[in-house]
């Protein structure tokens, strides 16, 4: 499949994820789009902007994302693992100088941007 047709296939699961109020259908869509996305090497901010009709331009976000209480074992090796998944997903990271929290920047429909899927 070419890039156009993927560009537009990808835009058109945004659309219909956006424009469905059941949220199971949203996520299918949007779980759907992700992974097309991920397999092509091609951002969800772009693929959105090829919509023919265009969605209002989206803010990113920041999340702070607690990983445990300061002194607990294996907290470095957590933010390396919630970094190295959050980067594949288009999500920036600073993390606490002591491993305990994360501060996630992206857009809300990135996977770690959404709640039911960070940490």
């Amino acid at each position: 499949m070419t890039n156009d047709k993927m560009l537009a296939r990808i835009a058109a699961l945004l659309r219909q994820a956006e424009g469905t109020d059941n949220p199971h259908e949203a996520d299918a869509f949007m779980s759907t789009a992700q992974r097309l996305a991920t397999a092509a090497s091609i951002d969800l901010a772009v693929a959105r902007s090829h919509a023919g009709n265009r969605s209002p331009a989206q803010a990113p976000t920041q999340r702070t994302i607690t990983i445990g209480a300061a002194g607990t074992r294996g907290l470095r090796t957590y933010v390396q693992l919630f970094v190295l998944i959050a980067a594949a997903n288009d999500v920036r990271c600073d993390v606490a100088s002591n491993s305990t929290f994360v501060y996630a920047y992206g857009f809300a429909e990135d996977p770690a941007g959404q709640g039911h899927r960070a940490a």
